[in-house]
């Protein structure tokens, strides 16, 4: 199962300097994880705002609650040209045009609503509490759970804060 370990930087430049004064075993098992580096932020709130915007599946929550909210608005919005085209007579009854564009109507209305629905994992509250201007936020994401925690280690020992999500 793959863990994440998010790391709060005080600037760009210092994920380089963390790596690096790592110790050669952890370095080798940090070159076989995924990374990723948002951009440096101003506050906690535009850094929360980009984890929202790239809907990050381990920084953020919700998705399931999201994929509801755009099949019931499709749904609806089938059912409801359904009934339109059936009962009222709209488009002359034709249902092979009204149901297909209830459905993008309805899915395409849910889709402006959902976004609200993700939400930030609250195992992330207390790095977003730490955000100073300049900040930059990276994940390391790996099946090697022992080397996500000797690098969650290694940052606790250079005074950086950390979050793992296992």
């Amino acid at each position: 199962m793959k863990a994440t370990l998010f790391v709060l930087l005080p600037d760009a430049a210092s994920r380089d300097m963390l790596v690096a004064s790592a110790p050669s075993a952890l370095q080798a098992s940090l070159a076989r994880m995924r990374t990723r580096e948002y951009p440096q932020v101003a506050d906690a709130g535009e850094l929360e705002y980009q984890l929202r915007l790239v809907q990050d599946q381990a920084a953020t929550t919700g998705h399931a609650q999201r994929m509801r909210v755009l099949l019931g608005g499709a749904g609806l919005g089938a059912a409801s040209a359904l009934l339109c085209a059936q009962f009222l007579g709209t488009r002359g009854g034709d249902l092979e045009r009204a149901v297909p564009l209830g459905l993008a109507v309805g899915a395409t209305l849910a889709a402006i609503t959902a976004p609200d629905s993700i939400r930030i994992h609250p195992l992330l509250t207390p790095l977003l509490a730490q955000v100073r201007p300049g900040s930059t936020l990276v994940s390391w994401t790996g099946r090697d759970r022992f080397g996500l925690e000797a690098l969650r280690d290694h940052c606790a020992a250079a005074g950086v804060p950390t979050a793992l999500r296992a």
